[in-house]
């Protein structure tokens, strides 16, 4: 279990750097970074789920789907061709969370019209993945797009308006398999969700070691500054001593204090 363990962290790590690893060595804004390692975590464990969700699909010869689940793989891709050939995320997210949105509305319209709680979750998902990863507005704009959808779904149910069902379609199936995929999306919501706060607290870290290393480096150099100049003076004032000049020792001596003052400045403004 260890070495599988490790298997799949090595696996996850690998096609992380692939995907995103040059965007995110880009950028030094911590949020900016978790916002990528969000969307990266989205696609790649909802891909994931698309590879047994698709196995059960050819299983029983399910050709709408199988369209829409190699559309929908195909539309993860180009988010991350947009991510790394124009450095935007913004584009690649809107993308990312266009795509589970509306081709699961496509499912649940050709589905007669299900709205059972494995849609609500990927709807719920994505408008969640909108708004940490693009914003308010886009957040907003795919509630309104969800909204007019449940809003066209109950004025053909309240009208009895004939639409095209798929031929597969079986509320049995459809009651035997919900339960399932819905168990999966929660765990991907958990998934998603949880690590992008982990890795905001871990960035933010990370950034806050390295501006305190920058400045120990900065103090450090001018610390050095400072006893290079005191080595200076005392064999000037050695020199200057020994010879019997004496009348430049207390400039020296006043110029020796006034850079350990400093330098003691330097090591309270560290602490």
């Amino acid at each position: 279990m260890k070495r599988i363990r490790l298997l799949a962290v090595s696996i996850y790590h690998a096609a992380e750097q692939a995907a995103v690893g040059a965007y995110l060595h880009k950028t030094a804004d911590t949020r900016e970074q978790s916002k990528i390692k969000m969307l990266f975590d989205f696609i790649f464990f909802h891909l994931l789920l698309l590879v047994p969700l698709t196995f059960v699909l050819v299983l029983q010869q399910d050709t709408f789907h199988l369209l829409l689940g190699a559309a929908s793989v195909t539309l993860f891709l180009v988010s991350f061709l947009v991510l790394n050939n124009t450095r935007c995320h913004y584009a690649a997210a809107m993308i990312a969370v266009l795509n589970p949105m509306l081709l699961s509305m496509a499912s649940s319209f050709a589905s007669q019209q299900d709205l059972s709680t494995m849609y609500a979750m990927i709807w719920i998902l994505s408008i969640l993945l909108a708004l940490f990863t693009i914003g308010l507005r886009a957040a907003l704009g795919l509630s309104v797009v969800l909204c007019l959808y449940l809003s066209l779904i109950t004025c053909i149910r309240l009208y009895d308006v004939p639409v095209f069902v798929l031929p597969q379609y079986s509320a049995d199936r459809s009651a035997l398999f919900n339960p399932m995929l819905t168990a999966c999306y929660v765990l991907l919501m958990i998934r998603v969700l949880g690590h992008h706060y982990r890795n905001v607290a871990y960035l933010e870290k990370l950034q806050a070691r390295e501006k305190q290393k920058q400045f120990s480096e900065l103090i450090n150099q001018n610390l050095t500054k400072q006893f290079l100049i005191l080595k200076g003076l005392s064999r000037s004032g050695q020199t200057e001593f020994q010879e019997g000049r004496t009348e430049l020792l207390d400039e020296c001596f006043a110029e020796i204090e006034r850079q350990c003052d400093s330098a003691i400045g330097y090591l309270n403004t560290e602490k």
